[in-house]
This record gives structure tokens, sequence and C-alpha cells, in this order.
């Protein structure tokens, strides 16, 4: 059980590492081939501004939306297993690479419940004025909704690549522990109380 509950704890670290790497990944991809194709969007026909980074943006939303749904699964997921491991097998927090493991990721929880329930909505929020604002044609208002979206871009680039290190940390460790030497990974037994010796009366 324990072996398993380490394999899926791995796992989880895998997949939330991946949804951030995929992110990261599909958005170099996209904001340098757009440009290319040098598009002009019919929904967008009255904004007169950059339309090659506005559909780059406008694909590039939905994959980050699947990216925070994927990093939420494996984030829980990796949480669980981990609680799973303290309780049951009490998982040695008081060893240096335990301690770190947990740290990271504890740290990695914080960071993604800000971006999913604080930076991502507000980011989302401002991103869809701009749209509406854009297919209207109202310049001022969409370059208002657009500069709101950029001031928070670069927060989001930094928790995206504080995640990205605090969860590396956990999948390593994770690795680590489930292959590495045993005494780090072995689970924490409590001595046994020394036997008082009793001074015997002779008659």
């Amino acid at each position: 059980m324990h072996r398993l509950l380490e394999t899926a704890h791995i796992f989880a670290a895998a997949l939330w590492l991946g949804g951030l790497l995929m992110g990261g990944v599909v958005a170099a991809i996209i904001f340098s081939t757009t440009p290319e194709l040098d598009p002009r969007l019919g929904a967008f026909e009255s904004y007169p501004g950059d339309h090659a980074n506005l559909l780059g943006g406008y694909i590039q939303n939905r994959v980050f939306l699947a990216g925070d749904i994927v990093q939420f699964v494996g984030a829980v997921l990796a949480l669980a297993t981990m609680v799973a491991m303290l309780v049951w097998f009490r998982q040695p927090v008081r060893r240096v690479v335990g301690a770190i493991r947990i740290i990271s990721l504890l740290g990695a929880i914080s960071a993604l419940s800000y971006s999913l329930l604080i930076l991502s909505p507000r980011m989302g929020a401002n991103l869809q004025t701009f749209y509406t604002h854009a297919r209207a044609g109202e310049v001022d208002a969409a370059e208002l909704a657009r500069q709101a979206f950029m001031g928070d871009h670069p927060v989001a680039t930094n928790i995206h690549a504080l995640l990205a290190g605090l969860v590396l940390i956990v999948l390593l460790s994770g690795v680590w522990s489930i292959t590495g030497a045993p005494q780090v990974d072995r689970p924490i037994r409590e001595r046994a109380p020394k036997r008082t010796r009793t001074k015997e009366t002779r008659p």
C-alpha cells in the first residue's frame, strides 16, 4: 500500500507538472506562429489592433483553462496521497528530504490556490472585457482592459515559474523516496520505553 501511494503521488506530481509545462510550450508555439499568418478576424473586424496577438491570446486562454483543470486534479491527488502516507505510514517529516517534500507541496498548493482563486479570475474578467469592447470597435475601452490584463501578466509568469519549480521538487523527492536510500523513507517508529531496573532486596 505504501508503494502504491508513493506511485500515485509521483503520478499526481507528474500530471501537475505536465499541466504547467503544457501551457508554456503551447504559448510559445502559438505566439510565434500567428504573426506568420497575418490573420484578420471577422469577429473582431472593427478592432484596428494586432489581430495576430489577439488570435494567439484567444486560443491560449482556452489552453490555460485546460491546464488549470489538469493542475487542480494533480494537486488534489498529490495532497490526498501525501495525507494518506502521513496518517497511515507516518511519513518521516523530521528527515531532510521528507521535510523538503512536504514544504514544497504546501508551497505549491498555496501558489496554485492564489492563481486559481484570485489571479486567474481577475485576468479572465479583464480579458473578456477586452474581447467585448474589441468586438464592438471600442478601442479606448478595449485598451484599458488590455492594460489591466497585462498588468497581472508578470505576476502570472512568476507564479507559473514558482509552481513549476516547487512541483518539480515534489516530483523528484517522490522519486527519491521510492527508489533512493531506505533510511530516507523509512517510517518513524517510536522508541520503546527504557526499562527501569528495580533493586533486589535480600532477606
